[in-house]
């Protein structure tokens, strides 16, 4: 199955738009399952992520395509971790740019593939997706070069507010069991206005989300999740389920690392596994209840020990070549089977 082509965009906008005119219902919400399920953020190489996900006990994992792939070229990597029993969650991402409404429509074909019943299953078994990530920190600045007093920066949130609508709804019309979370944390900055413009485009935003994505890197993440859960109250959400979409902690044992905002400079995996746990507790604690899922990142460090000081090299579970990390690996792998 191929991404989804101009004309067939056309054409569904067409019915979107009048499916709109007869006040649509709500999309479907994803199935239901237990309120909180732990997973990892992997990647798309079979040769070593795949079976290091396995190895750790992950159940789901967070893998990002560009939101314009087609579905073939994500089918060798669903099967790869299907076959190790693992769901992928899929994020659809559009790093520095801003998704069309045709690349916004093509998650359709990922859901018709990829969801329950979806033809990609049809002979094998497998584990559906259920939600679609729609972009990945886009309310950030880093990506963009703007803050959240740019025009540019509002703008950014009422398009991915009503990319959303239009995608949320097209799966709706194809009546598909797979819901989008969005993210709605203020990026660090403790402003409202990443939420504010999203709800200023599309005031009834929640009828077309299954949930909100938020990354509570370290201590101040806590305050992103008790701003974002307030900000949305504002806005009368006060229910839908929060995905920490990314966590970890960055350590390479005994070796110094040039620490991010707020990190320690040399963190033991000892030390890593309590900082884990620990912060686990506050962030379901933030939640208020609401926690859905949590994904650790990431599965492996992306360099050799010892290769660098870079901490964004060394927050995965596993040392680059799949090597434990002693404690922290344990931490790990207990995460990822609890519920």
């Amino acid at each position: 199955m191929g991404a989804i082509t101009y004309d067939e965009a056309k054409g569904a906008l067409k019915t979107l738009s009048a499916f709109v005119d007869q006040q649509a219902p709500a999309p479907l919400p994803p199935p239901s399952g237990s309120l909180f399920t732990p997973g990892l953020v992997s990647g798309t190489d079979l040769t070593n992520d795949v079976p290091a996900a396995a190895a750790l006990g992950a159940k789901t994992v967070r893998v990002e395509w560009d939101i314009a792939t087609a579905p073939a070229k994500m089918e060798p990597v669903i099967a790869a971790y299907a076959s190790k029993g693992i769901r992928v969650a899929p994020l659809a991402g559009f790093s520095g740019r801003l998704p069309t409404q045709a690349e916004a429509l093509n998650l359709v074909t990922w859901a018709k593939a990829f969801g329950a019943g979806g033809t990609f299953w049809k002979g094998q078994p497998g584990k559906p997706i259920q939600t679609i990530e729609f972009g990945n920190e886009t309310e950030y600045g880093y990506q963009y070069n703007d803050g959240y007093q740019d025009a540019s920066y509002k703008l950014r949130a009422r398009t991915i507010a009503q990319r959303v609508k239009e995608a949320s709804m097209a799966l709706a019309v194809a009546v598909i069991n797979v819901g989008l979370i969005v993210p709605a944390s203020d990026g660090g900055s403790g402003q409202s206005v990443w939420i504010d413009e999203m709800f200023a485009a599309v005031p009834d935003l929640a009828k077309y989300v299954a949930g909100w994505t938020v990354h509570p890197y370290n201590a101040p993440g806590i305050g992103k999740i008790e701003r974002m859960i307030r900000f949305l109250a504002t806005h009368g959400e006060t229910k839908l389920p929060i995905y920490a979409t990314e966590f970890g902690i960055a350590t390479d044992g005994d070796h110094k690392l040039t620490p991010g905002p707020n990190e320690e400079a040399a963190i033991t995996y000892e030390r890593a596994a309590v900082i884990l746990e620990g912060q686990i507790a506050a962030i379901r604690k933030a939640a208020q209840g609401r926690l859905a899922g949590l994904d650790l990142y990431q599965v492996r460090d992306q360099q050799p020990t010892g290769r660098g000081t870079n901490h964004e090299w060394y927050f995965g579970a596993l040392q680059h070549e799949g090597q434990l990390k002693a404690e922290y690996t344990e931490a790990v792998k207990a995460l990822l089977a609890s519920t």
